[in-house]
């Protein structure tokens, strides 16, 4: 039976209490999802180590424009391997160009995690407004 693709544009999990290990689900379905444009993840206990698994789903979901990740533990350490992924972890036609917000209020970032963040602020195929 063939999968049917989803048509839901936006999704709002802000404080379902959703940890690393739901996450790890969410973005195993967003790599495949074709639709959606916004996510909201605000007030997740996600952590440091969901950087990577954010790269992954913004290089492979061209779709997201859209992602909330405010108070959600997400740290200086998960900023700079968020965007270090990025970096590395690519496809052939580049990270998502589409991806223009992207929220991170009420998290713990200091000046390391506020240069990774102007390093991405600059990459020439981040459109980040």
């Amino acid at each position: 039976m063939p999968v049917r693709q989803s048509c839901i544009t936006d999704l709002n999990l802000a404080g379902c209490g959703i940890d690393i290990e739901g996450l790890k689900s969410i973005s195993k379905a967003m790599c495949k999802n074709r639709s959606l444009s916004k996510l909201t993840l605000q007030g997740n206990k996600l952590g440091a180590m969901s950087g990577p698994l954010f790269a992954k789903m913004v290089t492979q979901n061209k779709s997201l424009v859209h992602l909330d990740l405010a108070c959600t533990d997400f740290n200086s350490g998960a900023v700079c391997m968020f965007v270090s992924s990025l970096f590395q972890v690519g496809t052939p036609n580049g990270p998502n160009r589409k991806l223009t917000t992207l929220i991170l209020s009420a998290n713990d970032i200091c000046d390391v995690g506020a240069k990774a963040i102007s390093a991405l602020l600059q990459a020439d195929k981040m459109r980040i407004l």
